[in-house]
Protein backbone atom coordinates (compact mmCIF):
# COMPACT_ATOMS: atom_id res chain seq x y z
CA UNK A 1 0.00 0.00 0.00
CA UNK A 2 1.44 3.36 -0.81
CA UNK A 3 0.33 6.84 -1.12
CA UNK A 4 1.50 10.54 -1.98
CA UNK A 5 -0.65 13.13 0.09
CA UNK A 6 -0.86 16.70 0.58
CA UNK A 7 -1.96 17.82 3.97
CA UNK A 8 -3.58 21.70 3.65
CA UNK A 9 -3.83 21.49 7.97
CA UNK A 10 -0.19 21.41 7.93
CA UNK A 11 0.57 22.13 4.46
CA UNK A 12 2.96 19.23 4.38
CA UNK A 13 3.22 16.76 1.49
CA UNK A 14 5.20 13.66 1.14
CA UNK A 15 4.65 9.79 0.66
CA UNK A 16 4.02 6.75 2.30
CA UNK A 17 4.61 3.27 1.35
CA UNK A 18 3.95 0.10 3.11
CA UNK A 19 5.12 -3.41 2.44
CA UNK A 20 5.95 -6.45 3.74
CA UNK A 21 6.52 -10.57 2.52
CA UNK A 22 3.89 -12.12 4.82
CA UNK A 23 4.77 -16.01 4.55
CA UNK A 24 1.87 -18.98 5.43
CA UNK A 25 3.05 -22.26 5.53
CA UNK A 26 0.78 -25.43 6.89
CA UNK A 27 1.21 -29.32 7.38
CA UNK A 28 -1.47 -32.12 7.84
CA UNK A 29 -1.10 -35.67 8.33
CA UNK A 30 -4.14 -38.03 7.90
CA UNK A 31 -4.06 -40.61 10.77
CA UNK A 32 -6.72 -42.65 8.79
CA UNK A 33 -9.89 -42.22 6.96
CA UNK A 34 -11.39 -40.74 10.24
CA UNK A 35 -8.79 -38.71 12.31
CA UNK A 36 -5.80 -35.74 11.05
CA UNK A 37 -3.77 -33.31 12.85
CA UNK A 38 -2.42 -29.81 10.96
CA UNK A 39 -0.05 -27.53 12.11
CA UNK A 40 -0.32 -23.50 10.48
CA UNK A 41 2.35 -20.65 10.93
CA UNK A 42 1.35 -16.99 9.08
CA UNK A 43 2.52 -13.63 9.45
CA UNK A 44 0.41 -10.95 8.95
CA UNK A 45 0.51 -7.15 8.11
CA UNK A 46 -2.02 -4.56 8.89
CA UNK A 47 -0.73 -0.67 7.67
CA UNK A 48 -1.71 2.26 9.81
CA UNK A 49 -5.38 3.50 8.65
CA UNK A 50 -4.92 6.59 6.43
CA UNK A 51 -7.76 8.32 9.40
CA UNK A 52 -4.57 7.33 12.00
CA UNK A 53 -2.24 8.91 10.08
CA UNK A 54 -3.60 12.28 9.29
CA UNK A 55 -5.60 12.65 12.76
CA UNK A 56 -3.67 15.84 14.71
CA UNK A 57 -2.15 15.01 17.75
CA UNK A 58 -4.37 16.67 20.55
CA UNK A 59 -2.94 19.40 22.25
CA UNK A 60 -0.07 19.95 19.67
CA UNK A 61 0.21 23.63 18.33
CA UNK A 62 1.27 23.94 15.98
CA UNK A 63 -0.67 21.01 14.38
CA UNK A 64 1.30 17.72 14.38
CA UNK A 65 0.40 14.43 12.69
CA UNK A 66 1.23 10.66 13.44
CA UNK A 67 3.27 10.35 10.12
CA UNK A 68 5.85 8.03 11.30
CA UNK A 69 3.56 5.24 12.90
CA UNK A 70 4.89 1.43 12.32
CA UNK A 71 2.73 -0.88 10.53
CA UNK A 72 1.16 -3.58 12.91
CA UNK A 73 2.74 -7.41 12.39
CA UNK A 74 1.60 -10.60 13.43
CA UNK A 75 2.96 -14.17 14.26
CA UNK A 76 0.15 -16.80 13.95
CA UNK A 77 0.51 -20.36 15.35
CA UNK A 78 -1.92 -22.89 14.90
CA UNK A 79 -2.19 -26.83 16.36
CA UNK A 80 -5.53 -28.93 15.64
CA UNK A 81 -6.85 -31.68 14.71
CA UNK A 82 -10.55 -33.64 13.61
CA UNK A 83 -12.21 -37.24 14.20
CA UNK A 84 -15.37 -38.12 12.32
CA UNK A 85 -17.49 -40.86 14.45
CA UNK A 86 -20.69 -42.62 13.83
CA UNK A 87 -20.40 -43.10 10.00
CA UNK A 88 -19.77 -39.87 9.42
CA UNK A 89 -22.00 -37.88 11.04
CA UNK A 90 -20.17 -35.89 13.79
CA UNK A 91 -17.32 -34.09 12.89
CA UNK A 92 -15.32 -32.60 15.26
CA UNK A 93 -12.18 -30.18 15.18
CA UNK A 94 -10.13 -28.83 17.87
CA UNK A 95 -7.20 -26.25 17.43
CA UNK A 96 -5.06 -24.26 19.66
CA UNK A 97 -4.56 -20.55 18.29
CA UNK A 98 -1.91 -17.99 19.79
CA UNK A 99 -1.42 -14.58 17.54
CA UNK A 100 1.39 -12.48 18.78
CA UNK A 101 1.37 -8.62 17.47
CA UNK A 102 3.39 -6.18 17.27
CA UNK A 103 2.99 -2.42 16.97
CA UNK A 104 -0.67 -2.70 17.20
CA UNK A 105 -2.51 0.80 17.33
CA UNK A 106 -4.00 1.61 19.88
CA UNK A 107 -6.44 5.14 21.29
CA UNK A 108 -5.15 5.61 25.10
CA UNK A 109 -6.73 8.21 26.80
CA UNK A 110 -4.47 10.85 28.79
CA UNK A 111 -4.20 12.30 31.98
CA UNK A 112 -6.34 15.35 30.43
CA UNK A 113 -8.91 13.24 29.56
CA UNK A 114 -7.97 13.09 25.68
CA UNK A 115 -6.87 10.67 23.78
CA UNK A 116 -4.06 9.95 21.70
CA UNK A 117 -2.27 6.71 19.39
CA UNK A 118 0.16 4.97 20.67
CA UNK A 119 1.60 1.83 19.92
CA UNK A 120 0.76 -0.87 21.97
CA UNK A 121 4.18 -2.60 21.57
CA UNK A 122 3.56 -6.37 22.09
CA UNK A 123 0.48 -8.43 21.98
CA UNK A 124 -0.99 -11.89 22.11
CA UNK A 125 -4.19 -13.34 21.80
CA UNK A 126 -5.08 -17.22 22.53
CA UNK A 127 -7.86 -19.32 21.61
CA UNK A 128 -8.38 -22.80 22.83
Amino acid sequence: MSFTYINNLDNSAGEKAYSKLTPKIGVTYQIDQEKGLYANYAQGFSPTALTAIFRAKPNTSPAQFYYNLEPATFQNYELGGWATFFNHKVYADIAIYQMDGKNELLSIRQPDNSTDYQSAGKTFASWN
